[in-house]
């Protein structure tokens, strides 16, 4: 018994896989929407969680996860992060 599986097009799809792709375009969401807010938007710097250098620093890291995820290099690292790396979402 395996990974229940889908074939969309002569593609199998995992269960896995499906998770994986739809929290890659979660995070570039909250990237994009980030950046944005970051580009058009003073920052009000009242914390570490507020400082334009730390939100850059968020949005770098939702892009290089998210497309990782999406490309599915080494596919069996980014098993176990996912949980903490969907928090920085929620910054």
């Amino acid at each position: 018994m395996g990974t229940p599986a889908a074939h969309l097009g002569g593609v199998r799809i995992t269960a896995y896989g499906a998770v994986r792709m739809i929290l890659g375009l979660i995070l570039l969401s909250a990237a994009a929407l980030k950046r944005h807010q970051l580009a058009t938007e003073p920052v009000a710097e009242t914390s570490l969680f507020t400082f334009r250098w730390f939100m850059i620093g968020v949005v770098e890291f939702e892009i290089f996860f998210g497309l990782w995820l999406l490309t599915g290099l080494l596919a069996g690292i980014p098993r176990a992060p996912p949980g903490p790396s969907a928090l920085s979402v929620l910054l």
